[in-house]
């Protein structure tokens, strides 16, 4: 080679330089520098020209470009080509997997769903019947005194002759035979309709008055309406609990439901899935409340069957909520026939609820329409026990004054749900009070 990047005897090969794509083709542009270290002038050449023999304009040195490192980038891109549509075709492959999957998984839930509906309804119906076949026993000893008719009229003696009118009862057939009492539930019906001695009411006094407390506080940190509607919802648990109290149950029962509601909050990943949780808490709140009032074990499951059915067919949580509100309004329609409504009254209620559920639009509107029959049912068990009917009555109109202050139905449902916790609030003064 010649001083000052003279014409070489053989040219120098590059092996080292940039392939640039063209915007609108595929042929490929090399950007590299003059293999003459004196010189390094930046140049250029097309896809055409890689593997010819070329010479820089600047010193004249004589090059080729290696065919190499284009034959290299195309076999690249090539490969990286392939690569990308196997990966399309795993993809639409992989789709379309998911898909079958997923509807395989919807089948198979549908059909899960459909068979537990048909046992609940099977269930349903087996209970249905231990119900009658139950009303055919008492049909049947018109002539003898019923349990509650027996509690009204035995006077508070009673106390000393407990074992007089278990071998009374057991003489008249009260004790065997399907739909009977036994004599444990029995005790437990007198001593509670002796009433609660002086310290007990103190205890269940302070804890309304601590209920209340704690919802007033719970309004304060509540942000937003669904906010609202779990704080209070969860507050009627607690006051259904000292109703439940006052009708004979014990902590550890009511603590059990108290503790099953917080484990499913926990649980809960939304705002309804939590109302939900504690609307189930309410049912079963209700349910003891039943049962210690008197209302028999089959006519609680009855009940409590029903609400499972109408969660099964649930598709979202909020039907599911919508469902269980209904339950809770059977429930306290429930306690409110033990505690002596009238079933003329609880008919009435259950009658316009019913038209107003039909005439709703959106299952919200259900919500509402189902939660002023929780307000009214609560009412008529509040009346049942003693309450005084001015108070029950402030509440029931407090309810249309909310409507009218309500903007949306959620806001409505929270007002219903709060009209709910001071009906029940009235409802276990007047158990505590008796």
């Amino acid at each position: 080679m010649q001083s000052g990047g003279g014409l070489m005897a053989r040219p120098m090969i590059v092996t080292t330089y940039d392939l640039v794509q063209g915007t609108f083709s595929d042929s490929f542009t090399a950007r590299y520098h003059c293999p003459y270290e004196e010189c390094g002038a930046e140049l250029r050449s097309t896809e055409d020209e890689i593997g010819a023999t070329e010479h820089c304009p600047t010193c004249g040195t004589v090059f080729q470009l290696h065919p190499g490192v284009l034959q290299g980038r195309k076999q690249a891109d090539e490969d990286a080509r392939l690569n990308r549509e196997e990966g399309i075709r795993q993809s639409v492959a992989n789709k379309q997997r998911a898909k079958i999957e997923r509807k395989q998984q919807a089948q198979a839930q549908k059909q899960q769903k459909e068979q537990l509906r048909l046992q609940a309804q099977q269930e349903l119906q087996r209970q249905q019947q231990e119900i009658n076949a139950a009303g055919q026993v008492v049909t049947a000893n018109q002539g003898r005194p019923k349990n509650n008719q027996l509690k009204l009229v035995l006077p508070l003696a009673i106390v000393g002759v407990v074992g007089f009118v278990a071998t009374l009862l057991v003489a008249m057939g009260m004790l065997s035979g399907e739909g009977g009492t036994s004599p444990v539930s029995v005790v437990t019906d007198v001593g509670r309709n002796l009433g609660l001695n002086q310290q007990e009411r103190q205890v269940l006094q302070e804890e309304i008055e601590s209920i209340e407390s704690a919802l007033r506080s719970s309004e304060i940190r509540a942000d937003t309406v669904f906010q609202q509607q779990v704080g209070r919802t969860a507050a009627c648990v607690k006051m259904t609990a000292a109703v439940a109290k006052a009708l004979g149950a014990t902590s550890l029962e009511t603590d059990a439901i108290v503790q099953r509601v917080g484990t499913n909050e926990i649980l809960a990943k939304t705002v309804f899935q939590q109302l939900a949780a504690h609307l189930t808490g309410h049912i079963e709140m209700l349910g003891l409340a039943c049962a210690k009032a008197g209302a028999s074990e089959s006519e609680v499951n009855l009940i409590s069957l029903s609400i499972g059915q109408r969660d099964t067919l649930a598709e979202t949580v909020q039907q599911q909520i919508a469902a269980r509100i209904h339950g809770v309004m059977r429930m306290a329609e429930l306690l409110a026939k033990q505690l002596g409504a009238s079933t003329a009254t609880l008919e009435g209620i259950s009658s316009n609820v019913s038209l107003n559920d039909s005439l709703s639009k959106t299952v919200f509107q259900q919500m509402a329409a189902r939660q002023n029959g929780v307000v009214k049912m609560l009412g008529a068990a509040s009346i049942a026990s003693g309450a005084e009917s001015q108070s029950v009555s402030g509440i029931e109109q407090g309810v249309s004054t909310d409507d009218l202050l309500a903007d949306t139905v959620q806001q409505q449902l929270a007002a219903r749900l709060k009209r709910s916790f001071e009906m029940t609030t009235v409802l276990a003064r007047a158990i505590v009070v008796k």
